[in-house]
Parts: C-alpha cells; structure tokens; sequence
C-alpha cells in the first residue's frame, strides 16, 4: 500500500496531516484515507476506485479538520451520501 501527504494543518497545535492510500488490485487502483495527529492514527481502506471522488473526499477532511477518532464516522456518512 502506498501512503501520500495530501494535507497538513494544525489542531490544537499539533500536526493534523490527512493521506491518500493506494492499493493495486487486479481490476487498477483502489483509494483510501488516513488522518494523523499526534501519535494517534486511523485509516479507512478500499472506500472507491474512483481517484476524483477519493480526492473529493480528502478536501473535506483538510477542511474540516477531521480527526483520527471521527474518520471513520465521516468516511461512513460520505459512503451513504
């Protein structure tokens, strides 16, 4: 799996950074997300094969400042969207 910076900001002045998580799968490439602060961290893979929808996705995580604890609610109510 290959992780991407796809942005960086501060919460609380500590370093939210939001990725892009690529797998390779036999039918191309499928996307996924990860949040970072501090030393917590979660990631939702496999969510779409479509990159402009995933990159979608990841500007509102950056803008809203989505935290490791909520990606997975987010990801979940963006899905069901």
């Amino acid at each position: 799996m290959k992780k991407r910076l796809a942005g960086e900001s501060r919460y609380k002045d500590v370093a939210l950074r939001h990725y892009l998580l690529t797998e390779e799968s036999a039918a191309g490439p499928i996307y996924g997300v990860q949040a970072e602060l501090g030393g917590e961290q979660a990631a939702v893979s496999g969510i779409t094969a479509s990159l402009q929808r995933v990159q979608g996705l990841l500007d509102g995580l950056i803008r809203g400042q989505v935290t490791p604890v909520a990606l997975r609610d987010v990801v979940d109510d963006w899905l069901l969207a």
